[in-house]
């Protein structure tokens, strides 16, 4: 077997040891040795690394901690607007059912027919739905309240729908009500009622009784005399007993005439609308002194025209 000698010299002057050792002895040493140094070294890169991992986790914790307290704070302030959210959709509702209040009286007075709202369906969003969940009728608003969920602003659609039907319907009472006589026919503050609608004695003989068909507004000498109405001129001409006049058709219904004027401002067929100068008072005619004789007739009959002069205080001017 062959072996390995080694000298030991433990000081300088000391006499040195020989030790023979078998190979097979040392080889097993060194080889120890450099597994201790192998398994020290990868437990040393083992500890490295886990120190790393260690220190990655720690850094992700305080992140996610981090992000925790973020998340923490969006929840607050989400809930902070979900509450506002909610005060605004209660003011909402609030508003819409004063608005639908609004609405119902409108259409009482228009004489128009009042949306029907489901109750049971308050609160709720998506389509309008009719009795036992059918479609809603046609013009029928949904409830009041429908803000959340899908569709959530159905009700407002269906409230704006009901005040433009309303609105439709203004708007051809407006046009209807443009053909209607409503103004004074004159222009000046000195006019005054110089004779009314009905039965009177006759102004030039004050003998015999005769029906006046209408009524004498006196006033300055050539006052404008005004359309109360939009309509068409179906006469303009001069007449022995009503002198210079203009008749007025304003619909199939209502016409209305002025005579006794001094000049004439239309001509037979014109389009005149309401404030429209029609001629200027006078005393042509079968007349006793300045104005304008005014009558009104509704389906061929003749009405007080006093009825009909909206703009101002008529019947409290003087006789």
């Amino acid at each position: 077997m062959s072996r390995v000698t080694v000298v030991w010299v433990s000081k300088t002057n000391a006499a040195s040891r020989v030790l023979n050792v078998p190979r097979a002895a040392v080889l097993a040493l060194l080889g120890g040795f450099v597994a201790f140094l192998v398994v020290s070294a990868a437990s040393l890169a083992w500890v490295h690394g886990l120190r790393g991992r260690v220190a990655d986790q720690a850094r992700d914790l305080a992140a996610l901690e981090e992000r925790l307290a973020e998340s923490r704070v969006l929840l607050a302030e989400t809930r902070a607007e979900k509450d506002g959210l909610a005060e605004q959709t209660r003011r909402m509702e609030a508003e819409l059912e004063r608005i639908r209040e609004a609405e119902g009286k409108v259409r009482r007075f228009l004489g128009l027919k009042e949306p029907v709202y489901d109750a049971t369906r308050a609160h709720q969003g998506g389509s309008t739905a009719g009795p036992a969940g059918g479609p809603a009728e046609a013009g029928r608003p949904g409830p009041v309240g429908a803000l959340d969920g899908a569709g959530g602003f159905d009700t407002a659609d269906t409230v704006y729908d009901g005040l433009q039907e309303v609105l439709a319907h203004l708007e051809e009472r407006r046009e209807a009500s443009r053909r209607i006589p409503m103004i004074l026919p004159v222009t000046s503050d000195k006019a005054w009622l110089s004779c009314a609608f009905g039965w009177r004695k006759d102004p030039i003989t004050g003998t015999r009784k005769e029906f006046h068909n209408g009524i004498d507004i006196a006033g300055p000498w050539k006052d404008p005399i005004l359309a109360p109405a939009d309509g068409t001129v179906i006469r303009a001409g001069k007449d022995r007993l009503l002198g210079r006049y203009v008749k007025l058709r304003h619909s199939g219904r209502i016409k209305t005439l002025y005579g006794h004027m001094a000049a004439l401002a239309v001509k037979t067929g014109q389009k005149v609308e309401r404030g429209d100068v029609l001629g200027y008072m006078g005393n042509s005619g079968r007349s006793t002194g300045t104005h304008v004789h005014y009558s009104v007739s509704v389906d061929g009959k003749y009405v007080d025209p006093q009825d009909y002069i909206l703009d101002r205080p008529f019947r409290t001017l003087k006789l």
